[in-house]
């Protein structure tokens, strides 16, 4: 739990709400009371009979409980300034003329002949 905390504290830049710190409590501490049976699908096969048309037709009038919700897959990179300090230098004029070339429709000055062409 402390090492999800502290990835989150970090993440956020030492910020943390109490939503946050109450989220990870939950997900750390929550319990429930679970109760179940095996059952073997074998032993039900001779009691159940269905033909191919009476299937299609329940799949047909049921369409909405075999949906499968949308999913998506997501992948990210984490950058912690920490990173790069020292190894970059930020001016006005590296920040401002990317901005101002692209207003103008022009590429940045040191772009290559092969991005201009």
């Amino acid at each position: 739990m402390m090492a999800k905390l502290v990835n989150v504290i970090r993440l956020n830049g030492g910020r943390v709400s109490d939503e946050e710190v109450l989220e990870v409590y939950r997900f750390e501490n929550e319990r429930i009371n679970l109760n179940f049976i095996k059952v073997a699908p074998g032993s039900f096969r001779n009691q159940v009979s269905a033909n191919e048309v009476e299937e299609r037709d329940y799949y047909q009038k049921h369409l909405e409980d075999f949906r499968v919700p949308t999913q998506v897959q997501v992948q990210y990179l984490v950058f912690r300034p920490s990173d790069f300090e020292g190894k970059v230098q930020v001016t006005p004029t590296s920040c401002s003329e990317p901005m101002i070339s692209r207003r103008r429709g022009l590429r940045p000055r040191n772009a290559s002949r092969r991005e201009r062409s």
